[in-house]
């Protein structure tokens, strides 16, 4: 049953997203309609592993949701990474403590389909770090910075999701779902990269990918795109 109920959820939710690609509306309408057909697939399934998967899978479609209402905001048909960063974050924070959350990085502009991509990986690490990870333990603390480095054709952007002071993390035997997941933020990058390094003193997710820039001829105006 939980193995069905995953496979139908998750075709719904991705098969919104294309919408979601083509306007920046649908990012945010979606998720409200496939969270009220989970909850009513769920009808009469009473197996502890559905009411798991159903928190994990909602958690992941309101972060989706999340970029989508910034999207909205803005306007720009752009996300600012800050800005998707600490909004996934804020459930996360609410629930443990802001002292045990250090974000930083300078001012970035991510694409739609990037900025959800992000939203959903970040979520993804918190929810992981929150169960088996840093934010298991009372001393545990999770920093995710990011940060820009000019190359020979543009720049080379990097996050950097970095744990401390939880248990010892170990690599799956096989990955997941969520580390799939979080694989494929960047496929479609150029460049795209993730790396996850199980050190002593806690997991450490880089996320890493470039964009093109130019100048102008005429206008001697630098653009940059992914």
């Amino acid at each position: 049953m939980p193995r069905n109920f995953t496979l139908c959820l998750l075709l719904c939710a991705f098969a919104a997203l294309p919408a979601a690609a083509q306007s920046s509306a649908g990012i945010a309408t979606a998720p409200p309609g496939i969270d009220a057909l989970a909850q009513n697939s769920r009808h009469g399934a009473t197996e502890p592993a559905v009411d798991q998967f159903l928190q994990r899978f909602l958690g992941r479609l309101h972060a989706l949701g999340t970029a989508g209402d910034l999207l909205l905001a803005g306007g720009e048909g752009t996300i600012d990474a800050g800005a998707v960063v600490r909004a996934t974050l804020a459930p996360f924070i609410g629930e443990t403590a802001p002292q045990r959350f250090r974000i930083d990085g300078p001012d970035l502009s991510l694409s739609e389909q990037l900025g959800a991509g992000i939203g959903l990986a970040v979520h993804e690490l918190a929810t992981n770090a929150l169960k088996y990870g840093a934010l298991s333990a009372a001393e545990g603390s999770v920093s995710i910075t990011w940060s820009t480095k000019p190359i020979d054709t543009g720049e080379e952007i990097e996050f950097v999701w970095k744990e401390r002071g939880g248990p010892p993390p170990s690599p799956p035997e096989k990955p997941g779902f969520g580390s799939r997941m979080i694989q494929s933020v960047v496929a479609r990058e150029r460049a795209g990269r993730v790396n996850m390094d199980y050190q002593p003193d806690g997991l450490c997710c880089r996320i890493a990918f470039m964009r093109y820039c130019y100048v102008h001829l005429f206008l001697g105006i630098e653009a940059c795109f992914f």
